[in-house]
């Protein structure tokens, strides 16, 4: 055990340098992860490869080190009571009020699309939808371009680790505001209520046992 700590903590080194000491040493696993996670992302020219089996298998493992690094960072979650007032079928594609983010919506999002197909429905997507789509956009490539800063060698880094929340944070917002249902509106059906939302808190570290 001892051995493979030692060893996340030299990769750690490898890109993060003196910056890794800003992580607690229960964070410093899956903010490796991330970043290893990220260079593995496919595209397809100069477009994220959403479409592939391999693609979207590189992108659902991207997604998923996302939330585990936010969890393992102790960042608050963007509230999403707004999935109350998804249908049954839509609300069976998440996990409750966790993050749950998804490949088709980030697919949603990254190419602009008028429409959203999932599990076979049509939502058709407002103009105000694609505003948060933009700022959803905006987020993600904030966050990818720390991480591709990160793989760079040579950078300058500082407050490695209060950089990373704030990313993770403004893509949890961004990412919630695209999802809440009053800005997509099914074809054949009504949009859903809007729930009272409060601002995330930056991550805080644990007290000491």
């Amino acid at each position: 055990m001892t051995a493979d700590i030692d060893a996340m903590v030299s990769i750690a080194h490898s890109f993060l340098g003196s910056d890794a000491f800003d992580f607690e040493c229960e964070e410093l696993h899956p903010v490796v992860m991330l970043a290893m996670a990220r260079e593995k992302l496919a595209s397809d020219g100069d477009r994220p490869d959403t479409r592939s089996e391999k693609g979207r298998e590189t992108y659902e493992s991207f997604l998923k080190q996302v939330e585990e690094t936010a969890v393992a960072l102790n960042l608050d979650s963007y509230p999403r009571e707004y999935r109350g007032k998804f249908t049954s079928d839509l609300r069976a594609m998440f996990s409750g009020s966790e993050r749950s983010y998804r490949v088709d919506i980030l697919e949603a999002a990254l190419t602009f699309t008028p429409t959203l197909m999932v599990n076979g429905l049509v939502y058709q997507l407002s103009e105000t939808v694609m505003d948060h789509a933009k700022a959803l956009q905006e987020m993600w490539l904030d966050l990818c371009q720390l991480l591709d800063l990160w793989a760079s060698p040579g950078h300058a880094l500082g407050q490695a680790r209060a950089e990373l929340c704030a990313r993770l944070l403004r893509l949890d917002v961004a990412w919630a505001e695209f999802e809440d249902p009053p800005r997509a509106e099914r074809r054949r059906g009504r949009p859903g209520g809007h729930g009272t939302a409060r601002p995330p808190v930056a991550g805080r570290r644990r007290s000491a046992a």
